[in-house]
């Protein structure tokens, strides 16, 4: 059987595979074919971005997504995942994973001592690198300034908020 529909926007009579399903919809399939929401979509992305990226970074710290990512990075698949992030990554920014690699060698032979952060005081800080090229060249912060060096461009982050408030309450 050889079903066809009509698009409502470029109204168009195509196959009914080229639609998508939606099971509320009376006919089962969305009003408008893939290729006009496709369409859609990318240029709702484009007008909206500022507020997709923050709505996807809020999604991102939900707690049942985080118990789900957790649970998804112990199986086979996805350890597979994360090797093939971490060689991306690699290749992506070499001068920020050399940079992380001799600093980490550094730490472990004992050349470098950790110390506590510069902000702050808070022990157990982390080797903050502003110029990649310099490995051994850090400025030593606690997770919350360290978070705070590395999005200082993008304003005060929602999802940080319970982070913030015990940071403050320990100081």
């Amino acid at each position: 059987m050889n079903k066809k529909k009509k698009c409502k926007r470029c109204e168009r009579i195509l196959p009914i595979k080229l639609f998508y399903e939606h099971k509320e919809m009376p006919s089962g399939y969305l009003n408008f074919c893939k290729e006009c929401t496709k369409k859609r979509i990318k240029n709702h992305r484009l007008k909206n971005i500022d507020k997709i990226k923050e709505y996807e970074r809020n999604r991102n710290s939900i707690p049942q997504r985080v118990k789900a990512r957790r649970k998804y990075q112990k199986t086979k698949a996805g350890k597979v995942a994360i090797q093939r992030a971490r060689v991306k990554y690699r290749i992506k920014y070499p001068e920020k994973y050399r940079a992380k690699t001799v600093f980490g060698h550094a730490i472990r032979s004992g050349k470098i001592k950790r110390k506590p952060c510069e902000k702050c005081g808070k022990l157990n800080a982390q080797g903050h690198h502003a110029d990649y090229s310099k490995p051994l060249d850090v400025q030593w912060l606690c997770v919350f300034h360290h978070l705070e060096a590395h999005n200082f461009h993008r304003g005060p982050r929602k999802r940080n908020l319970k982070f913030n408030k015990k940071h403050k309450e320990n100081l």
